[in-house]
Order: C-alpha cells, then structure tokens, then sequence
C-alpha cells in the first residue's frame, strides 16, 4: 500500500465508526492490509483527527472480537512479545508459550527478542529457560529459541538415526531420543528436513509425525509435532494449532486469536487446505465461535465452508 492507501483507509475507519454496521467495515479494512499497513493506519488515523485509532475502535468493539480487531492493529512483534509475557508472568499458560515460541523462525526471533527487551527490559532467551524448568518439551523449545541451521547433506543417515533414537524404551535413555530430535528439529533447513521426512518415511514405511504421535503424548506431543509441522510449512503448523485450540474441551481463545493475530496475513493462503486432515476449519469456526468473532476467523483465514 502506498501512504495514500493508508490515509484512504484511516478515513474509511473514521467513517465507518459513525455507521451502525461498522464491525464489517472495520473487518474489510483489516482483510486488506498487512500487519505492517495496518500500524501505518493506525498512524494516518492520528495524523488526519490527532486521535488513536485502537482506542476509538474500542468503544465499538467487545469481547473476543474486540480484542482480536485489536490485535491486528498492533505491531507485530510488540503484539507476539506481549503474548508471551503473558503467558510467563500471568497464567503461565505453557500451552500458548509451546505455540508462541515454535511458530517463530530465525529472522522472527531476531525482531522478537528485540521488541521483547524493549518492553520489558529482560532477556526473551533467559526468561524461556527461567519459565519451563526441565521437562522434556522445555529442551526443544529452548532448542528453538537458539536455532542454528545449516545443511548437513545426510538426510538418510539423520532419518535413521531419528528413528533408532524414538526405539529406545529405557527411561535413561529418553534423554538420547530427545537429542536427536532436537538436534534434527533445531539445526535442519527446511529442505533438508523436507528430505529427512521423505527418507523416513521410505525406510521404515511410517512417516515421522506418526512416529512422533505413537512416542509422546500430552505437551511433549504439542511440541515436537508444531515443530515437525512448522518445518514443512508453517501453514500446516498454523493448521495443527487452529485445531487445538477450536477442539479443546474449551476453546482456546488467547492462542486462536495469537495464531489469527499473528500468521494470518502471511499463511491464510494455505491454511484452509492445511487444516483439511483435520476436517473442514470454517464448519469447526462456526461451530465453535458465535457472532461477530466467528465471522471475523472464518474472514481472516479465508475459510470455506463449501468443499
């Protein structure tokens, strides 16, 4: 968008504010932008009436739908460290923490370490390892905060060592089927990781996820299959975690809206066929969500209930 766009868009806002249907207006200006556009909007919108434009949106907006139209407008990795502050130092949601850290790459966690030290003047690094202690899902998340890739060219040897590792049964020897999935996870190239996979599952005629699914259970399961997953493509890691949170025994709204928030303008493309191994994402959206949140998701992502 060029700065007119912005300004266009800001006026639009300021017009559809004064109307009784704004809540569709404000979700069109929103489904236009990018994360990026809409911060410069929220900027134009200052400019032209030396107002805020998240505060004014406020007034016209509640609940989980509000808080999700304010999160789009938020910068986003000020909006990503916030999250994960929250889940440190508020309820301590090791759920949202697992999602908050996996969907991030190394160019995210350049910014994201960056925003996080500006707010709150602490360490993104230091304070995961403070906030997960010893489990077994804490080393590959910790992992991630450090990863280091590069192509080692030995797809066949990493899938048959990954598969020897997930065998081993002894409880002294959980921490070597640890390693060699974190090493793989956290120091793979996408590519290479793509290859890693196809030779799995040609060697032993099950494919990774499944043998990830079949060894773990409970949050280490969350965490080595977002990770898989991320590795693939992200939109199926996007995917995974829309899942979790819309079949949770209660939705999970902080991390539906984070996902939403967070990944929608770059993976929303993707993200509705991702979804299908798990079932229809628009269908699961209605039948979780109600109002003006549930029209919001299905927008955002793009989802199609006709398939």
């Amino acid at each position: 968008m060029q700065p007119q766009d912005h300004v266009q868009t800001a006026q639009d806002l300021h017009l559809a504010l004064q109307t009784p249907d704004q809540e569709q207006q404000i979700l069109d200006a929103v489904l236009k932008c990018s994360s990026d556009d809409l911060v410069l909007v929220c900027q134009a919108y200052g400019a032209c009436y030396g107002k805020c434009l998240r505060l004014a949106l406020k007034k016209y907006t509640s609940g989980h739908f509000g808080r999700l139209v304010d999160g789009c407008f938020e910068a986003r990795y000020r909006f990503w460290a916030e999250r994960l502050h929250d889940a440190f130092k508020g309820i301590n949601d090791k759920r949202s923490i697992i999602e908050l850290v996996l969907m991030a790459d190394q160019e995210d966690f350049k910014h994201l370490k960056e925003a996080y030290f500006l707010l709150y003047r602490e360490c993104l690094v230091h304070q995961i390892r403070e906030e997960l202690g010893k489990h077994d899902w804490a080393h590959l998340v910790l992992g991630w905060a450090n990863q280091f890739r590069y192509a080692r060219n030995s797809p066949d040897l990493d899938a048959e060592h990954v598969y020897h590792s997930l065998q081993l049964e002894k409880k002294e020897q959980e921490e070597q089927v640890h390693e060699a999935l974190i090493r793989v996870l956290c120091t793979s190239t996408a590519e290479e990781f793509q290859r890693i996979c196809a030779s799995y599952e040609a060697k032993y005629v099950t494919t990774l996820r499944q043998a990830i699914e079949k060894k773990y259970a409970g949050r280490c399961e969350q965490a080595f299959l977002i990770a898989h997953d991320y590795l693939l493509s992200p939109a199926k890691a996007c995917a995974f975690v829309l899942h979790q949170s819309l079949k949770a025994s209660r939705v999970r709204d902080r991390s539906l809206i984070s996902t939403t928030v967070l990944f929608r303008n770059l993976h929303a493309a993707d993200v509705d066929a991702s979804y299908a191994t798990f079932g229809n994402l628009a269908l699961d959206l209605k039948d979780s969500l109600k109002g003006w949140y549930e029209k919001a998701e299905i927008q955002l992502w793009g989802a199609n209930v006709a398939k």
